[in-house]
C-alpha cells in the first residue's frame, strides 16, 4: 500500500472526472478537458484539478521501522495528505455571460462525482460511463492503495486567498483532501529480533478456554556448543516440533484441535498424525505438513500466524443431549522448518537449505509464501535475470530446498546467524561459519 509518484494520485482523480463527463445524465455533447492545472492558468475551456498543498498524516507518524537500519525514517512509509483545487472556465459561449453558466454545470459534475465515489480503489469504475476500466493509475493497480476524497469546508471569506489578486480573477472553486497517500519506504537490509508476550485473563466458565500457547526450542550454543533451551510464548514452533496451550476445562467426551489460517477457506483440524496429547489444563501436538477441513480435504500448513481454539464435545449425562463447545482463539505462529545446514568449503560455494516451506502457490497461481533471507544482518537477494546466481544471492529451487552464496566482505570463521522469514515468521536458530577464500 505505497507509491512512488504523487502525479498519479492527480492521474486518478482526472480519470475520474473524466468518465463523469461521459455519462449522459451528467453532461451533453463534447466532455470538456480535464487539466491538472487551473485551466484559468492557460485559459483553457475544461476542468482543473490543481494540487495546491501537501501535509503528512498525523497518524502515520513515528511508525516504527521493521529493521535495524538507520536511520529507521527512510525504512517507514510516510503517510500525506493532497489538497485539491477543482475549478472550471469556459471559453468560447456566446453571450459571454454563458460561460459562467457552463463553469456551473462543469463543477455541478465534479462535485457530483466526489460526492459519489468518496473512497476510490484499484477497483472503482465510473457506473454508466462509456469507459469501465478502473479509473485507477496503472501503475497503482494491484498496490493495495485506497484514497479518501473529502470536501473541505473553506470559509467563503477564505477563498479569495487561493488566487493571486490583480493578475487572477477570482472564480467559482472548490477544495478537497485526497488521503492517505503512503509513499514506499525504501526496502530494509537488515531486520530486528522480535519480542511477543500475550495474556488473557480467565473467568470461571464450563467451556473450554485457552490461556496461551508456547513452545521449547532447543539448539546448540554458537559459542561453546553447550544444549540450550528456550520457551516461546506465544508459541513459534516449525513443522515437525511441539505445540502447547494452557487453559481450563479441555475435558470431554471428544477433543479436537481447531486451526485457523488466512489462506483457508474455513478452519481445519489437527489430524490423528499430529498427535494431540490432551488434559484437563493442557493440550500438546506435534505440527504436521497438512490438517484437514471439516469436510476431509486436506490443506499445507503453510509458515504464518495462525489462531487455535479447543473444540469440546460432551454427551450430558441425563437426557444424552450432545453439546459441542469452542474455546476462545488464541494466536501462535508457525515457522519455517530448517534441518541441519551442511557446510560449504569457501565462501564462493554454493550452500544448500533443506527444510519446510519455502514456497506454495494458490488455486490461481498466486505466490501464498513471502520470504526474505538473511545471514547475519545481511538480506540476501534474488538476482534478476539475466544476472549470474552469485555472492549475496539465494533462489528457491523447491518448497523443501533453498540455495544461497554468501555476500561478499565477511571475515574468515565468523559466526553468523542464518534467518529466514517466512509470511513473517522467523525460522529457529541456525549458525553458519564463513569459510575461507
Amino acid at each position: 500500500m505505497a507509491l512512488r509518484d504523487i502525479s498519479n494520485v492527480t492521474q486518478t482523480l482526472i480519470n475520474l472526472l473524466d468518465r463523469a463527463f461521459q455519462v449522459p445524465a451528467n453532461w451533453t455533447g463534447a466532455p470538456p478537458a480535464v487539466l491538472p492545472s487551473p485551466p484559468i492558468r492557460s485559459n483553457a475551456n475544461g476542468i482543473g484539478v490543481y494540487l495546491y498543498h501537501i501535509s503528512e498524516n498525523t497518524h502515520y507518524k513515528n511508525l516504527p521501522a521493521p529493521g535495524r537500519n538507520t536511520p529507521p525514517v527512510r525504512f517507514t512509509s510516510m503517510g500525506l495528505n493532497l489538497y485539491y483545487q477543482v475549478s472550471a472556465n469556459s471559453t468560447g459561449a456566446e453571450p459571454e455571460a454563458d460561460n459562467a453558466m457552463l463553469e456551473q454545470q462543469m463543477m455541478a459534475v465534479a462535485l457530483k462525482a466526489f460526492h459519489d465515489y468518496p473512497e476510490i480503489s484499484d477497483t472503482t469504475v465510473y457506473e454508466g460511463s462509456t469507459d469501465l476500466s478502473p479509473v485507477f493509475h496503472v501503475d497503482l493497480m494491484g498496490r493495495g492503495n485506497r484514497f479518501k476524497i473529502s470536501l473541505q469546508p473553506i470559509p467563503h471569506t477564505e477563498a479569495v486567498s487561493f488566487w493571486t489578486s490583480g493578475e487572477t480573477p477570482l472564480t467559482l472553486a472548490a477544495y478537497y483532501e485526497v488521503s492517505v497517500v503512503l509513499l514506499e519506504p525504501e526496502t530494509i537490509t537488515s531486520r530486528a529480533g522480535k519480542v511477543l508476550e500475550y495474556n488473557i485473563f480467565s473467568f470461571v466458565s464450563g467451556a473450554p478456554r485457552i490461556l496461551n500457547s508456547y513452545n521449547t526450542l532447543s539448539f546448540n550454543s554458537p559459542v561453546d556448543g553447550s544444549p540450550r533451551e528456550i520457551r516461546l510464548q506465544p508459541a513459534q514452533v516449525p513443522i515437525g516440533d511441539a505445540v502447547n496451550f494452557d487453559g481450563v476445562d479441555f475435558v470431554g467426551d471428544q477433543v479436537r484441535l481447531q486451526l485457523i489460517f488466512k489462506e483457508w477457506p474455513t478452519p481445519a483440524y489437527a489430524t490423528a498424525a499430529w498427535g494431540v496429547s490432551v488434559n484437563k489444563q493442557t493440550l500438546s501436538a506435534t505440527v504436521q505438513q497438512s490438517a484437514e477441513l471439516a469436510d476431509g480435504t486436506p490443506m499445507p500448513v503453510l509458515p504464518g500466524i495462525y489462531g487455535a481454539r479447543v473444540e469440546v464435545t460432551r454427551t450430558h449425562a441425563t437426557s444424552g443431549q450432545i453439546v459441542r463447545q469452542a474455546s476462545n482463539q488464541c494466536p501462535f505462529t508457525i515457522a519455517p522448518r530448517l534441518d541441519p545446514i551442511v557446510p560449504v568449503a569457501t565462501i564462493n560455494d554454493t550452500w544448500t537449505i533443506s527444510g519446510a516451506f519455502f514456497t506454495a502457490t494458490g488455486g490461481g497461481g498466486e505466490e501464498l509464501i513471502e520470504i526474505d533471507v538473511f545471514v547475519g544482518q545481511h538480506r540476501l537477494t534474488v538476482p534478476e535475470a539475466p544476472a549470474p546466481f552469485s555472492n549475496g544471492n539465494y533462489r528457491i529451487v523447491d518448497a523443501m530446498t533453498l540455495e544461497f552464496i554468501l555476500p561478499t566482505g565477511l571475515t574468515t570463521n565468523q559466526i553468523l546467524p542464518f534467518r529466514i522469514f517466512a509470511n513473517g515468521a522467523e525460522s529457529p536458530p541456525q549458525w553458519i561459519t564463513v569459510p575461507g577464500p
